[in-house]
Order: C-alpha cells, then sequence, then structure tokens
C-alpha cells in the first residue's frame, strides 16, 4: 500500500500466527523475508502486559496507556530498560523473568519479581498516581527505544531510503515520530489500517501480487473505503426519530459557525473510513481554541478518563504554522505526533497534550473536500486552521449508519448533528 518500488519493512505486532515481529525487504512486487521474532518475545505483548498491570483492559486499552505517559517522571526509565534484552542486528528477547503470560496465559501477565521491583497490580478503581504514570512513560520510551534500534539495524541491512512500518504496534504514534527522528531513513509510510482489520488488505493484496503475480500499479491515497448513505437514506433515518432538521447548501459552512460558537457536533459525512481512526467522515469536532473543551468532551460525550487527549485536524497547507512535524512529515492517517508550535499552545489549548504534542491529521483538499472545506471555513471566522477530531462514539465502536449516529447523538451531550445535507440541533 505504501507509494515506493522498494522498502525495508518493519512489522511489529502482539502476534500474528506464532510471529510477533518481521523485518522483510519488499522491491516491485516481492518481499523477502529477513528475519522474524516468535512469541513469547513480542513488543505488543509487552505493551499489553504492562497495560494489564496498571489496571486496564490489554489489548484493547493500550491506547489509553500511551496517553497516560505524558504526566510521567524518569523514575522507571533506567529499571525498564531491563525487560528487554537487545541482541543487535534486528534482534530482542523479552527478559522472562519479569513474565509469566508465556506459561500461564494472560491471566497472569507479570511474575513475582516484577511485582517485587515494581509494585503490587493496579486495581481499574483506584486513583491514579504517580506512580502509574511513571510506569507509563517507562514503558513508553522502551517500546519507542526498541522500535528505533530494530528500524535503525534494518537500515544497515538493506540500505533503503524507505520504511514501511505496519502491526498493531505501528499505531503507537509516539514510537513512529522517535522512528523517524533517529533513524536515517528517507520517506516513511506507516500503515494506517494496522489493526486486525488490515488482515483483509493483507489478504487480498498478497493472492493478487503473489499468487497471481500482477505488478503494483494502484496508489492507495485514501481509507475513505467504507459504507456511503444518500440524503433519502439520512432523511428517512430522521424522520423516524421525529427529528427537528433543515437542509443546507453547505453543510461545512453551517457547521462551521456552530464550531465556532462553541458547539459540539457529531460529522458524519460521506464513505466510513477503514482502519481505527476517525478521519473526517465519523468524527465529533469541536472548537481547539476552548480551553475547556478537552474536559467537556471527555466529561459529557466521550465519558471517558481525564488524561485522554483529543487529536486536532489541519488544513494540510497550514500543518507547519501550528506543528513542528518529524522531518516535516504529513499526518494523513493521525499516524505520526508533532510538537505543538510554542506560540499555538494558548491558541488551540484543547488538543495540546501534558507534554505539548498532539496526534496530528493533516487533511487534503483533495482526499476529502468536505471535510477541508469545514476547517477552511472555521478558519475564515475564527482565523485558526485547525479543530478538535475524535471518533464519532461513545464507549462503543465508531458508529456506522445514519440510524447509531442519531441515537449517540440523543444519548449524549453534544449539541448539533451535521449527517449528510442536514443539521440537527437539540
Amino acid at each position: 500500500m505504501s507509494p515506493y518500488s522498494d522498502s525495508a519493512i518493519l512489522t511489529l505486532d502482539g502476534r500474528g500466527e506464532s510471529a510477533s515481529t518481521m523485518l522483510s525487504y519488499g522491491k516491485n512486487n516481492k518481499i523477502k523475508k529477513i528475519k522474524e521474532i516468535k512469541v513469547p518475545h513480542s513488543l505488543g505483548h509487552l505493551y499489553s502486559a504492562i497495560t494489564d498491570y496498571l489496571g486496564f483492559k490489554s489489548f484493547y486499552d493500550e491506547w489509553k496507556v500511551m496517553g497516560l505517559s505524558a504526566y510521567g517522571k524518569e523514575t522507571y526509565v533506567d529499571d525498564f530498560e531491563d525487560l528487554i534484552i537487545y541482541l543487535g542486528s534486528g534482534e530482542y528477547v523479552l527478559n522472562l523473568k519479569y513474565f509469566k503470560f508465556h506459561t500461564h496465559g494472560t491471566n497472569l501477565w507479570m511474575s513475582n519479581f516484577f511485582y517485587e521491583k515494581f509494585g503490587p497490580k493496579r486495581v481499574y478503581s483506584d486513583k491514579y498516581t504517580q506512580h502509574t504514570y511513571d510506569i507509563a512513560l517507562a514503558l513508553q520510551r522502551l517500546i519507542e527505544n526498541t522500535g528505533v534500534k530494530i528500524a535503525n539495524d534494518l537500515y544497515h541491512i538493506t540500505k533503503s531510503k524507505n520504511l514501511c512500518v505496519a502491526g498493531g504496534v505501528a499505531l503507537n504514534v509516539l514510537m513512529n515520530r522517535s522512528i523517524i527522528d533517529k533513524t536515517p531513513f528517507e520517506n516513511y509510510f506507516f500503515q494506517p489500517i494496522s489493526n486486525d482489520a488490515g488482515s483483509s488488505f493483507g489478504s487480498s493484496l498478497y493472492y493478487y501480487h503473489q499468487i497471481l503475480g500482477h505488478d503494483r500499479s494502484s496508489i492507495f491515497n485514501s481509507v475513505y473505503l467504507g459504507t456511503e448513505y444518500s440524503n433519502e437514506e439520512i432523511e428517512r433515518a430522521l424522520t423516524s426519530y421525529n427529528l427537528i432538521y433543515k437542509k443546507t447548501d453547505n453543510i461545512s459552512k453551517s457547521t462551521a459557525k456552530y464550531i465556532a460558537d462553541g458547539k459540539i457536533v457529531g460529522w458524519f459525512q460521506g464513505k466510513m473510513e477503514a482502519g481505527p481512526r476517525a478521519l473526517g467522515n465519523r468524527s465529533i469536532v469541536a472548537d481547539a481554541r476552548s480551553k475547556d473543551m478537552k474536559d467537556r468532551l471527555n466529561k459529557r460525550v466521550k465519558r471517558r478518563e481525564f488524561f485522554r487527549p483529543f487529536a486536532p485536524s489541519v488544513l494540510e497547507e497550514k500543518v507547519y504554522e501550528y506543528f513542528i512535524m518529524p522531518k516535516d512529515q504529513l499526518s494523513p492517517y493521525m499516524m505520526i505526533v508533532g510538537d505543538v508550535v510554542n506560540d499555538k499552545r494558548t491558541v488551540i489549548p484543547a488538543i495540546t497534550h501534558a507534554d505539548n504534542t498532539a496526534r496530528v491529521h493533516t487533511v487534503n483538499k483533495e482526499t476529502n473536500p468536505r471535510y477541508w472545506n469545514l476547517i477552511y471555513e472555521f478558519e475564515k471566522l475564527t482565523g485558526v486552521p485547525v479543530i478538535i477530531n475524535t471518533s464519532f462514539n461513545e464507549n462503543e465502536p465508531i458508529v456506522h449508519t445514519p440510524k447509531q449516529a442519531i441515537e449517540c447523538f440523543l444519548r449524549t451531550e453534544f449539541d448539533v448533528l451535521s449527517i449528510g445535507d442536514y443539521v440537527v440541533t437539540k
């Protein structure tokens, strides 16, 4: 799915069948496997193990731990280095004296040795302490440092200027930034559908290229590949709920005014995104300038933990005015973290995380014109080409159908639903 004719390829996951990590090299339509690491030695399982230790749900809440790490101090960073033994040439093993999941399964992730060194497991209902934050930071640094070591070794093996990264661990945007910053590759492609849904792409591409032998010819430039609903289908759904709505000739312009006025908006447009990120077609959008908007969204709409950040969507043309991106990379799939420019942190506080980073989504006019126009109209009103973008859901999968969007809108406390060409207010 990358645009490169050749590339080093780094796959980091929890596990596939038995493999957790693969180093390979792709040229034209062939991929040559260089090295494979098998479970229990797995960066993904390591992250899941600490997710469980911190009182969260493994294989589900890892992104919470990543967000939590911004509040940590470096108390345990050096000690955590012992959890991985790096062997060189892209190989590593977990130091199994800290773990038990390889012998006792995922009901018992860590060993007594780990608990004696780092303290008892946190229960989900426990309050967050500095220890919680510090463990999250130590884990995050370990994953970043190991990812960088593997990627650097892969560069020296392949000598390619291009790097593709895939697998569940590729959704760790902080690691991705470190890989860009600290490796000599020139071009980077982080597979945007790196969760299990990407297997559908992999299996069909494998058959097309490896079995049938076809050359690579298609260009992947959009994740908007899902279901789309017509205005007629949307209006039927609105009518069935007896909602008062109005049709508008310019949904982007109408919605931008609501956002500028401080309203929280459900934005349901076009084809649904593939993969785990909401990228402007099934999104909740709001004003990034508002100091209290993060807390409003977390408490009133998303009903989730206070520490979880919200991402900015920014016009691609204006990204460098607001964000320092690693090696000036764009981030069309929200796969890279950037630093908020110092004098913009007070301008867009709602998306500036505790460590002054943001999981940036750069919006391209050709790829998603309606969403681009929404941000453009917002900029015309406010002078700021950035809005908050979070997934359209409330502790559930991202809404898919008009019915699901309406029900989420009605049971949560956001103000406006912009669905197709229709605007619904409360």
